[in-house]
């Protein structure tokens, strides 16, 4: 029993590849092995097959863990399990949006002997997927709950003076991200919107009906005394 992709060519001349849950069985009439199809998982394209893959190996899993298939070849054997599948597409993400070569450019002058590049990804991957502060992406995150390529050697001083770099450097970067974005996405770009955490004025009077008004900043803060605050 495998699995197999079967193409077929369509009437316009595209081929479409679909994956199929295939067995031998033996033709006593044409005394040969023949292939059946037990089930047709869809498009080989389609996310929907995948899923429906990753369902049966983990379904599989369940009853004949790795530990097993491994004994059944003395060469074999398991090294490390790391999950891995919820930072592969924040990888691609950056990955197609350039930013290791970005990063490596804007520091080439610098000469920088730690990890940046790395240390800046897995501290955007760690908000991306499982938000938490610097030292519990090193410790927990990074040291425990996963695996990202390349950061085997990182250090916790190396995640905050990554991030020290990162804004030394971030209008080189950015102008990089930007151009990059919109090429990537075929972006008209007339006015760009960022956000930011917390803000406030300071005028001689209020604004009456407007969004400034005299009081404290919104993190909590003491404002000056001539200061209002609000927000978008």
């Amino acid at each position: 029993m495998f699995i197999r992709e079967n193409p077929q060519r369509r009437a316009n001349g595209a081929v479409v590849k679909y994956v199929q849950l295939v067995e031998s069985v033996w033709n006593r009439e044409k005394k040969r092995s023949e292939p059946r199809v037990l089930y047709n998982f869809g498009r080989a394209d389609d996310p929907q097959t995948v899923e429906r893959l990753r369902r049966l190996a983990r379904n599989i899993l369940r009853r004949v863990p790795p530990e097993e298939i491994v004994t059944e070849n003395p060469e074999w054997r398991v090294v490390e399990s790391w999950p891995y599948g919820h930072v592969y597409v924040p990888e691609q993400l950056w990955r197609r949006l350039g930013l290791p070569e970005a990063i490596e450019r804007a520091l080439g002058a610098a000469k920088v002997e730690l990890p940046v590049e790395r240390a800046l990804f897995a501290t955007v991957a760690n908000r991306a997927v499982a938000p938490a502060s610097k030292l519990a992406c090193w410790v927990r995150w990074l040291g425990e709950d996963l695996w990202i390529q390349g950061t085997d050697g990182l250090e916790l001083h190396h995640l905050y003076r990554a991030m020290g770099l990162l804004h030394a450097h971030r209008e080189a970067l950015e102008e990089k991200l930007f151009f990059r974005l919109a090429d990537l996405f075929n972006l008209e770009v007339d006015l760009v919107f960022y956000d930011t955490t917390s803000l406030y004025f300071e005028a001689d009077e209020e604004d009456g009906s407007g969004p400034r008004k005299r009081g404290y900043l919104k993190d909590g803060r003491g404002a000056p005394r001539r200061s209002w605050w609000g927000s978008r």
